[in-house]
């Protein structure tokens, strides 16, 4: 057990240049002094759909490859979990008057609203009484 916290004691260490580079980032710093505009955003929003899309398809290929390797699970997974991102990117509109963004202690959080969903439309279909034979 004492490895195992003296690893990742060694991991937080030597990720902190890293974490520090992205805390200090220019663009963090914009959000935080609302210099971004919200239609940047919606350019966001549509990156990660194709984002997301090419990672389903590469996941997909190592598996179809790799697929009888022990990280077959870990594989699985991480589909799963791509899936599901791409799932809940669909559920949402980018409405720019609408989306919420915050930056606190490191976490961007980027609110979008969820879309309203279509409600069924019967349409009234006239039939004509006299039916020619083609």
């Amino acid at each position: 057990m004492l490895d195992a916290l003296h690893l990742v004691a060694q991991i937080r260490s030597d990720l902190k240049p890293l974490e520090t580079r992205i805390t200090d980032h220019a663009y963090l710093k914009a959000l935080e002094e609302n210099r971004v505009h919200r239609d940047s955003l919606k350019v966001f929003v549509g990156q990660q759909h194709h984002i997301i899309s090419s990672d389903l398809r590469s996941i997909a290929l190592i598996l179809s490859r790799q697929g009888m390797l022990p990280s077959r699970r870990f594989l699985i997974n991480v589909l799963q979990g791509e899936a599901a991102a791409l799932e809940a990117l669909h559920t949402f509109t980018v409405d720019p008057a609408k989306i919420e963004a915050n930056y606190v202690n490191g976490v961007l959080t980027i609110e979008l609203p969820k879309r309203v969903e279509a409600k069924p439309k019967q349409i009234k279909v006239n039939v004509s009484k006299t039916l020619k034979a083609a």
